[in-house]
């Protein structure tokens, strides 16, 4: 039976456009963190036929606190600017509050704490670190029908050196995208827009060089920190896709 458990979140969400001319739009937004969380209890009872009295209790309870998903909250304030009118530049900075982040057990990485058994000294754990992303973006009219449209975003990693107990594996990303689309009239003044789009992200090259003791229990020979002596990551990812969509015009 699993009663009292919680399945539910609330998560503040507002935007606010300002257009003082038609040549140049401002806009900001702001959504809290956002989390599934689960937190309740589970009542188990064993059948003890034949066990011994004593040996293993009948009923057992299992205190539930997870965080199955987990969104930082963010806000952004963007500028669109029209030099020309077949020409549109845009530029945005989002604030990301990663220092917020919690684990699937609802804790924060800074709250795992660790003693080295060599010295006694006990250690904090790494903070992860809030995060802005800087973008820009140029749409440009070629006629009536034809867009050609390109963009570019630096996003930091918000996690610290994984240099102890954690492995939480993140790069520094730089994001390239182009696309082109097509602007077709229909009815009721609006129009269908036909997009294709490709985006290419590089994960920048990033070591991670692990202490040799973690968490270690003097009783048990070995290195036990998951990860020791370190790794390597990178990577290129590149996508494409096709869109369809209705415009009010």
């Amino acid at each position: 039976m699993f009663p009292g458990i919680r399945q539910y979140t609330y998560v503040a969400n507002l935007g606010i456009l300002f257009h003082p001319s038609d040549k140049l739009k401002i806009g900001a937004s702001y959504m809290s963190a956002d989390d599934f969380p689960i937190i309740g209890a589970a009542f188990v009872h064993l059948n003890t036929n034949g066990i011994p009295p004593g040996l293993i209790a009948s009923n057992v309870t299992q205190t539930i606190n997870e965080i199955l998903f987990y969104s930082p909250a963010h806000a952004s304030i963007g500028v669109m600017y029209k030099p020309i009118d077949n020409l549109e530049l845009n530029g945005e900075i989002t604030w990301v509050g990663w220092s917020g982040y919690v684990d699937n057990h609802g804790l924060k990485p800074q709250d795992e704490s660790w003693t080295d058994p060599k010295t006694g000294v006990t250690y904090r754990g790494q903070a992860f670190n809030d995060i802005y992303i800087p973008r820009i973006g140029v749409d440009y009219k070629l006629d009536s029908s034809w867009h050609i449209m390109g963009g570019y975003y630096y996003e930091p990693t918000p996690v610290p050196p994984q240099m102890r107990r954690t492995n939480y594996v993140d790069n520094v990303k730089n994001v390239v995208s182009t696309g082109i689309s097509y602007v077709h009239p229909y009815t009721n003044g609006g129009a269908i827009r036909y997009t294709v789009h490709v985006q290419g992200i590089i994960l920048g090259d990033r070591k991670t060089y692990k202490e040799i003791a973690v968490d270690a229990d003097p009783g048990t020979s070995g290195i036990q920190n998951p990860g020791y002596p370190g790794y390597e990551s990178k990577g290129y990812i590149i996508d494409t896709g096709f869109e369809v969509g209705y415009e009010f015009l």
